[in-house]
C-alpha cells in the first residue's frame, strides 16, 4: 500500500483503481473505484481490522464518504408481533428498532393511554419521534423533552404515552433501558429471568420528565424483551419457558409465540406487543 500525502491528510492507494484518504473525523473519502464491497475488503486488508458493512454516500463533487465501524462481538437477531385489544382495526402500540451502524442496536415501544385510533395515533407520533430523533444521532437522554413538549401542544386533549427504550452496546453487551412509564422488561440471561422494571411517568403529562435508566449485561443467546402493559404476569411467569429455548425459533416465532402466550393469559381488555432480541456471538 502506498501513501501519497495530499494537503494536511494522507491519501492512501491500496490498488492501481483505488485510492482513499482518512479524514480527522474518521470518516474514509473515496476516490477512483466505488465498488463497496471490493473497497471494504482492501481497507480491511491494508488496516488489518475487521469492519461491518461500510455506510455510503456520495457529495456534490462525486467523492464518496464511507463511514466503517469496527466488527462487533455480537448480532442481534430481533422480532415484534401485536395483537389488538377486541380484535381492533387500530392497535394502541406502536414500535420500531434499527442498528445505527456504530455498534448500537436501538429497541423503541411507545403505548398510548387506552385503546383504538386515539391510543395509535399517541403512541405513533411518541416512537416516530423517538426513531427519527435518534437515528439522527441524538442522545437517548435529551430526546424526552423534545417529545414530552411535541405531546403537550399536539391538541387541546389529553395525549398520554408511555416510551420505552433499549439500547445495546453490541461490543460489550450492555443494554441500557431507558423508561418513561413504560411496562417492565424482561431479560433472559444465562437461563435466569431478569426484570427491568423502575416506576417512572409517562410523557404528554408534565411539563418536565424523565428516563429512569436501568442496565444490565447480556451475552451468547441470552434474550431481551420488550412488551406493552397488556402482557401480565402469569403470562410472563409462563414465558420462562419460552425463552429457555429461545435460540431454537426465529425472532418472529419467538415474538409471535410470546405475544399469543401473553393473549390466552391475558384477563383484561388491551392492546398487546412484544419485541424480542436475541443476542448472537459472531464467530
Amino acid at each position: 500500500m502506498k501513501n501519497l500525502h495530499y494537503s494536511d491528510n494522507m491519501i492512501y492507494e491500496i490498488a492501481e483503481d483505488m485510492m482513499f484518504k482518512i479524514t480527522d473525523n474518521g470518516q474514509l473519502m473515496l476516490y477512483k473505484n466505488k465498488d463497496l464491497k471490493r473497497t471494504v475488503k482492501a481497507v480491511s486488508e491494508a488496516l488489518e481490522m475487521s469492519f461491518e458493512n461500510a455506510v455510503m454516500r456520495e457529495l456534490s463533487d462525486k467523492t464518496v464518504v464511507l463511514n466503517f465501524c469496527e466488527r462487533t462481538r455480537y448480532s442481534v437477531e430481533w422480532g415484534s408481533n401485536q395483537i389488538s385489544s377486541g380484535g381492533c382495526k387500530w392497535c394502541g402500540d406502536t414500535y420500531d428498532s434499527f442498528y445505527d451502524g456504530k455498534g448500537h442496536f436501538y429497541m423503541i415501544l411507545s403505548d398510548g393511554m387506552g385503546t383504538g385510533q386515539k391510543a395509535a395515533a399517541d403512541s405513533v407520533l411518541c416512537c416516530s419521534l423517538a426513531s427519527l430523533l435518534l437515528r439522527s444521532g441524538y442522545p437517548v437522554e435529551s430526546i424526552l423533552k423534545m417529545i414530552n413538549s411535541a405531546m403537550l401542544v399536539r391538541s387541546g386533549e389529553e395525549s398520554l404515552a408511555t416510551l420505552d427504550i433499549a439500547v445495546m452496546n453490541l461490543y460489550t453487551g450492555e443494554v441500557e433501558f431507558f423508561k418513561a412509564g413504560a411496562a417492565p422488561s424482561v431479560v433472559m440471561k444465562n437461563f435466569r429471568m431478569l426484570k427491568a422494571e423502575k416506576p417512572s411517568l409517562p410523557v404528554g403529562i408534565l411539563g418536565d420528565v424523565s428516563f429512569e435508566r436501568i442496565s444490565l449485561e447480556v451475552g451468547d443467546s441470552d434474550v431481551v424483551v420488550l412488551m406493552s402493559d397488556g402482557v401480565n404476569e402469569k403470562a410472563v411467569s409462563v414465558w420462562k419457558e419460552i425463552l429457555k429455548d429461545a435460540t431454537e425459533y426465529t425472532g418472529k416465532e419467538l415474538a409471535q409465540k410470546l405475544t399469543t402466550t401473553a393473549h390466552i393469559n391475558n384477563d383484561m381488555a388491551d392492546d398487546i406487543t412484544v419485541v424480542t432480541a436475541v443476542i448472537r456471538g459472531k464467530q
